[in-house]
């Protein structure tokens, strides 16, 4: 027999929850763990049983509580700068947890994750943004509009209808570019530099922004995409594909990871050493703002620089080391084999040099830098 106070309590349970989706929570117990536990902005959101990609920077899933344990998941916060931001912010009970960077689902009722942050907010809020999406990845996309080429993702129109300014040209790839090319830079936020033996030559890379990879492009596992040996990741990925700039797929994105037989295989900065593509010097003669990659500007592939300060610094579970810099927290991944004779340790505030091909990374909707191929100080 169900006794007054079995009720009473299921009753209190029921409210105490129900509530806490509806008006905010500040402790798990509010929601009911480990299926549903206390966001970092206060709301009742599913555990990592339920969502375990959540569980970041080395941590897992304690599935008693439904919370990630491990690295400084966990450990007392009085701000986002004790933890790991935007990866690991502090929430309500001053706790270090997953941000909606790695775990959009946390954010509901129509907020949206404000991936430098970690945090969720209201669209309709000043400074509230999320990375749009794209409207197209490439060419193709654009054939219902004569005259126009897909450049970060936009519709445009071409250089045969709008024509170049001297000493460009316009190419058949109805884009403006120089007769030769140095370097990525050289040629435009949508296309890359190719090595031709002789002298540099500009080519369209496709924009590959949220939206599946081009046809043509067979997808690969994360599981290889981290591959830390190139025969490793050779024997894994298979294929090269044929699309420039854009030769793995992995989760829904380019890949380029820079593997070459010669440096005709590689941008025509890099060369062709042990098997990888590896910038030549000067490293870095000009810098790209770090908003600018992040809003998406620059097509899938196209190799840039970045300097500027390292706002945080972590080691994941794979062995990467990811890097957020300045102060719109613009993500570089540095996989170990890929970075070559680059330095590997870091701390928060110094000054950073990156090189590397731009990847948008379809998980956390944003902008990276990844592998990076070169980092140092300037």
């Amino acid at each position: 027999m169900v006794t007054l106070a079995l009720l009473l309590a299921a009753c209190a349970r029921s409210t105490t929850e129900v509530g806490s989706i509806l008006g905010g929570c500040t402790r798990d117990s509010d929601c009911g763990p480990p299926a549903l536990i206390c966001s970092p902005d206060g709301a009742c959101v599913p555990g990592c049983v339920a969502q375990p990609s959540q569980c970041v920077a080395s941590t897992t899933c304690d599935a008693t509580t439904g919370e990630c344990v491990g690295g400084k998941t966990g450990q007392p916060c009085t701000g986002d700068a004790d933890c790991e931001p935007p990866t690991l912010v502090c929430n309500k009970s001053g706790t270090c947890v997953a941000g909606c960077d790695e775990n959009p689902a946390i954010c509901t009722g129509g907020l949206v994750c404000k991936t430098t942050t970690g945090h969720c907010c209201d669209p309709g809020q000043a400074g509230c943004t999320s990375t749009p999406p794209m409207g197209c990845i490439d060419d193709l996309a654009c054939k219902s509009q004569p005259g126009t080429v897909c450049s970060g993702g936009v519709c445009h129109a071409g250089c045969s209808t709008s024509g170049c300014a001297a000493p460009l040209m316009c190419s058949s790839a109805d884009r403006c570019w120089p007769a030769t090319c140095a370097r990525d830079d050289d040629c435009g936020h949508d296309s890359y530099c190719a090595d031709n033996g002789t002298s540099g030559v500009c080519k369209a890379l496709t924009s590959s922004g949220a939206s599946t990879c081009p046809a043509g492009v067979a997808s690969i596992s994360s599981t290889c995409n981290e591959s830390h040996t190139v025969d490793t990741f050779t024997d894994c990925a298979g294929k090269i594909s044929t699309v420039p700039g854009c030769p793995w797929c992995v989760q829904g994105a380019c890949y380029e990871p820079g593997l070459c037989k010669l440096a005709a295989d590689c941008h025509n900065e890099d060369g062709c050493v042990s098997g990888l593509c590896r910038p030549e010097q000067p490293v870095c003669p000009t810098f790209v703002p770090a908003a600018d990659v992040l809003a998406g500007k620059f097509s899938a592939g196209h190799e840039l620089c970045v300097k500027d300060s390292v706002a945080s610094v972590f080691t994941s579970s794979d062995g990467d080391i990811v890097i957020a810099l300045g102060s719109v927290k613009l993500a570089v991944e540095i996989t170990p084999q890929y970075a070559g004779a680059s330095k590997l340790t870091f701390t928060v505030g110094e000054t950073l040099t990156v090189h590397g091909p731009v990847r948008w990374n379809q998980w956390r909707t944003r902008w990276e830098i990844r592998p990076v191929d070169y980092a140092g100080s300037p």
